[in-house]
């Protein structure tokens, strides 16, 4: 099984590294702003494999996105990206050059994305609330993924995936990236880290080195967050706008590669 390490911050390459993974992941399921410099990730994927995380990517931002992909592409040859909606999976598809992975947050961001339509139409009608649906484990929702030159998806390891993983030799039809010790809860409009530190982009990046529990959020009292998506009652860490969970599964499951966080997600720590 292939080992992956997604860094939380770009000034930990050097260390992700050396630690011999299989692949480093760069960017972020949440914020755009979280990519590297093109140069950082050009001379990172000299050293090892590269996966770039991309958030779902709104209009004003796709043009941007597009051109930066084809830049690393043209620079390295192959390029992993992981795309989290269905509008950036569209653009980007035929790149040559790139391996597209589904992302965790793909399946329920579909018509969210002002390009979705253009995917939903090329399917007759009786189709689509199949296509649709949440869940990963359908032939139609694989079949419809690999017509984009999706080769993987990305997914949590839960007690009941775990179980269907194993009924339904998911990874025999695709390549399943897994995550074993969190998953993602929530993904905010706005940015909660950078409004509690008080800073807006580019200054914003630098708090991201450090996560936030929950709890801290709700003794701030920050109405926006704590009483918006019932999250109020939730207890998790916050990396930037996402909102992860920890996760402690122990399920020995066939899949491809095992994806983890580094550092991995602690109640407040800071990265050195």
């Amino acid at each position: 099984m292939e080992h992956e390490i997604r860094i939380t911050h770009n000034s930990l390459i050097d260390e992700a590294i050396a630690k011999k993974p299989y692949a480093i992941s760069l960017g972020h399921e949440g914020c755009l702003g979280r990519l590297p410099d093109l140069d950082v990730l050009v001379e990172a994927g000299k050293r090892t494999k590269i996966k770039l995380v991309l958030p779902k990517i709104l209009n004003q931002s796709m043009n941007y996105v597009e051109n930066y992909i084809r830049a690393a592409a043209s620079k390295l040859g192959t390029l992993e990206v992981t795309v989290n909606d269905f509008g950036t999976m569209l653009r980007l598809y035929e790149i040559k050059g790139i391996r597209l992975i589904a992302g965790r947050l793909l399946i329920k961001a579909f018509e969210e994305h002002p390009l979705a339509h253009l995917v939903s139409e090329r399917y007759p009608k009786e189709w689509r609330q199949n296509i649709l649906q949440s869940c990963i484990f359908s032939e139609d929702k694989i079949g419809l993924l690999k017509q984009f030159n999706v080769v993987g998806i990305e997914m949590n390891i839960f007690d009941n995936t775990a179980k269907t993983l194993q009924q339904w030799n998911l990874n025999e039809k695709i390549a399943v990236h897994g995550f074993f010790n969190q998953a993602i809860l929530a993904v905010f409009r706005y940015c909660p880290h950078a409004r509690l530190n008080q800073k807006l982009p580019p200054d914003c990046r630098c708090d991201c080195e450090r996560y936030i529990p929950l709890e801290y959020i709700n003794n701030q009292r920050d109405s926006n967050l704590t009483n918006s998506n019932a999250c109020s009652n939730l207890t998790g860490i916050l990396d930037g706008n996402v909102l992860l969970r920890e996760v402690k599964s122990d399920h020995l499951v066939k899949i491809d590669r095992q994806v983890t966080l580094y550092p991995e997600i602690s109640r407040g720590e800071g990265v050195e």
